[in-house]
This record gives C-alpha cells, structure tokens and sequence, in this order.
C-alpha cells in the first residue's frame, strides 16, 4: 500500500486545506486532488505572483494544466496581518516577497 503524503505542514497550511474543504464541501475536487498527488499524477507545480499551475495526468492520456488564482492582500490587510500576528521565522520569508 502506497504511503499517504500529509498535506499542510504549517499551521498556514493546515489552515489553507480547512479552507480549501470547506469551500469543495460537495464537489469532491479536494478527495481526488489528494488521490492524484498522493499517486504522483501531480507533475509540476509553479507559483508565482498569486498564480498556482499544475500539470495533472488524469484519466486521459495527456496531462493537463489546472491554474488556481488568488487575491493579493490590499494594503489594509497587510497592516493588520503586520499589527495582529507575531514576527514568526516561517512567515518573515514569505512576508519579504509581499508589496
């Protein structure tokens, strides 16, 4: 039996799939993406500027692209995130890459 790979390593991340579920709650996207990671069908991966790519080889012979857009953070958001969270390590390095 293949070993399960654990999704959301950080709090940040645990976070992220809740929210993730919470909005797939009857679509079942989130069960098959899991299966297809945990599968390797997850081919590569890219993030950048608020833009996640990933090719997926699905049931078809080709893979395809699935692109996940989300919103920046409006400058009113990044000064409560700055006033309300401590200065933890894990978080300065994704903070530095912010406007």
């Amino acid at each position: 039996m293949a070993t399960r790979k654990k999704f959301g390593h950080t709090w940040w991340g645990n976070a992220w799939i809740e929210a993730m579920a919470r909005i797939d709650h009857d679509t079942n996207r989130l069960p098959r993406g899991r299966s297809y990671a945990n599968g390797g069908r997850v081919q590569e991966i890219q993030i950048c500027n608020g833009v996640v790519k990933a090719k997926v080889k699905g049931r078809q012979r080709k893979p395809y692209q699935v692109t996940i857009y989300l919103q920046k953070f409006t400058p009113e958001q990044l000064s409560k995130y700055n006033r309300v969270l401590p200065d933890y390590d894990y978080l300065t390095e994704s903070r530095r890459h912010w406007p």
